[in-house]
C-alpha cells in the first residue's frame, strides 16, 4: 500500500513538473513572439501558458502588454489586475496598469497605481516619468517637475525625461529652463525629432525665428514626410527679413523663370514649404488654410481665397474657415458674399461673438444700419461691456438715426 501511494504521489510530481516546464516553454514563446511585434500570437502563446500555471504573474503582465499594444486596454487592465492578485508586490504590474489607465485619462487612477508601483520599486525611472505625466494632464506642473526630477537623478541619460520636463516648464513659462531642457534631451538623442519641433516651436515663440528654422529644417531631414514642420518652417520665414540660401534658391528661380529679387524670393521660400506641405498631405484643410492666412497677410488676395475655397472644400463645417474667408471678402468689398459665410459660421457656432460683430461690419458697409445694430448688440449679449462693440453700435445707432 506505502509502494502504490509513493507511486501514485511521484507520478503527480512529475505530472506537476512537467506542466510547469510547459507553461515555461509557451511563457518564453509568447515573450518572443511580443518582442517580435506579434501580439495576438504572443496573446495565443501566453493563454496557453496561463492554462498551464494559473498562477504566472509574469504571463499576465506581459498577456496584458499585448491586449495594450491591440488597443484593448479593458483586457490589459484586467491581467494586470489579476497579476496584482497574484503578487501584490508587483511593481511592474502597477507601473503597467498605471500607464494604461494614464493613456485613457484616468490620471487620478493612474497615480495611484504608481504611487504604489514607486513604493514597492523607488529606482524605477519610467514609473516617474508616468507618473509625472498624468500630474501634468492635471495641470499639476510643479509637481510633475518634481517626478521628472526623481527620473533624470536615477538616470541623467533619460532623454524623454528631459522633453517632458521642458513641457511642464513651458507651461509655467519657464522658458530659459525649457529651451534647457529640449537641448539635453537633443544631445543624449540627436534624432529626437519631437524635441527639436518643440524647441522649434518655443523658438518662434521667443521671436527666435532664425534658431526655430534650424530646429524645423532637422525635423524635415528627419522626416520628410512631416508636412507640419512645412507649415510651421513657412510661418517662422513670414517674420525673417533676410532669408538665407539665396545662392540655391536663386538657381532654382532661374529654372524656373522666376524673377529673383530679394523680395519675390522671401515670398518664394515661404510658399515652398507650404507647397511641401500640401505636396505631403494634399488632403489637409489645415494646410491650405495656413497657407491662405499667409497669402492674405501679403495681400494675395485671389490666390487667398483659392485656398479658403479648398480649404472648405476639405472642410465644410469649420467656422474659423468661413470667417476667415468673411475678413477676405470684406477687403474686396464684397460684403454680401462676407455675410453669407458669417451665416454659415454663425450656424456652426453661434457662441462667438466675434462672427456677429463681423457680420455687422458688414451690414454696416452696405448701410444696413438696423440690421448691424441686432449684430452689435447680440455679439455685446455674448461678450458684454467691450469696448470695440460699444463704440461701433454707438456709430451705427447714429447713422440710423439721420
Amino acid at each position: 500500500m506505502k509502494q502504490l501511494i509513493f507511486f501514485i504521489l511521484s507520478v503527480f510530481i512529475l505530472s506537476a513538473k512537467a506542466q510547469n516546464i510547459d507553461a515555461t516553454y509557451w511563457l518564453n514563446k509568447g515573450i518572443n513572439a511580443y518582442d517580435s511585434s506579434k501580439y495576438e500570437l504572443s496573446i495565443q502563446y501566453l493563454t496557453q501558458a496561463i492554462q498551464l500555471n494559473l498562477t504566472s504573474t509574469q504571463a499576465y503582465i506581459k498577456r496584458g502588454d499585448a491586449y495594450y499594444n491591440l488597443n484593448k486596454p479593458k483586457e490589459a487592465i484586467t491581467d494586470y489586475d489579476k497579476a496584482i492578485q497574484l503578487n501584490p508586490s508587483s511593481a511592474e504590474a502597477y507601473g503597467h496598469k498605471g500607464s494604461v489607465n494614464d493613456d485613457l485619462k484616468k490620471h487620478k487612477e493612474a497615480i495611484s497605481d504608481l504611487d504604489k508601483a514607486i513604493q514597492i520599486n523607488p529606482i524605477d525611472e519610467c514609473n516617474y516619468n508616468t507618473r509625472g505625466g498624468a500630474k501634468y494632464d492635471l495641470k499639476q506642473y510643479n509637481q510633475a517637475i518634481d517626478d521628472y526630477n526623481k527620473a533624470i537623478q536615477l538616470d541623467p541619460f533619460f532623454a524623454i525625461g528631459y522633453y517632458n520636463r521642458a513641457a511642464a516648464y513651458e507651461k509655467l513659462k519657464q522658458y530659459q529652463q525649457a529651451l534647457a531642457d529640449y537641448t539635453k534631451a537633443i544631445q543624449i538623442n540627436p534624432k529626437y525629432i519631437n524635441a527639436y519641433y518643440n524647441r522649434a516651436l518655443l523658438n518662434h515663440f521667443n521671436l527666435n525665428y532664425k534658431e526655430a528654422i534650424k530646429d524645423f529644417d532637422k525635423v524635415i531631414e528627419l522626416d520628410p514626410t512631416n508636412y507640419r514642420a512645412y507649415l510651421d518652417r513657412a510661418g517662422s520665414k513670414l517674420f525673417v527679413n533676410d532669408n538665407e540660401g539665396y545662392d540655391i534658391d536663386q538657381a532654382m528661380g532661374r529654372a524656373l523663370k522666376r524673377e529673383t529679387t530679394k523680395d519675390t524670393l522671401g515670398d518664394y521660400l515661404i510658399f515652398r514649404d507650404y507647397n511641401l506641405a500640401i505636396l505631403q498631405n494634399p488632403n489637409s484643410a489645415d494646410v491650405y488654410y495656413d497657407r491662405a492666412e499667409a497669402r492674405n497677410n501679403l495681400k494675395q488676395y485671389n490666390l487667398a481665397l483659392q485656398d479658403y475655397d479648398k480649404a472648405l472644400q476639405l472642410d465644410s463645417i469649420n467656422a474659423k474657415y468661413y470667417s476667415q474667408r468673411s475678413y477676405l471678402k470684406t477687403n474686396l468689398y464684397r460684403y454680401k458674399d462676407a455675410i453669407e459665410d458669417l451665416n454659415k459660421a454663425i450656424s456652426l457656432n453661434p457662441k462667438e461673438s466675434e462672427y456677429y460683430y463681423d457680420r455687422a461690419n458688414a451690414k454696416f458697409y452696405l448701410e444696413n444700419y438696423q440690421g448691424a445694430i441686432q449684430d452689435y448688440e447680440q455679439a455685446l449679449k455674448l461678450n458684454p461691456g467691450d469696448k470695440i462693440y460699444l463704440k461701433d453700435l454707438a456709430k451705427a445707432q447714429k447713422q440710423l438715426s439721420k
